[in-house]
């Protein structure tokens, strides 16, 4: 894996870490939410990239 996948890896997991805890399970229940986590990533690095004017 690439240095860039690896932490975008590291930050899905912290993000699924959140929501695990925010849904009332233990931290290391993270991969329950990897998914969720994978989409609200996806949805922070879509609205951080400049638009480009054609």
């Amino acid at each position: 894996m690439s240095t860039e996948a690896t932490k975008r890896q590291e930050s899905v997991i912290q993000i699924a870490m959140l929501l695990a805890e925010k849904n009332g399970y233990p931290t290391d229940a993270w991969r329950l939410f990897e998914a969720e986590a994978d989409a609200a990533l996806k949805k922070m690095e879509e609205h951080q990239t400049p638009e480009r004017a054609a």
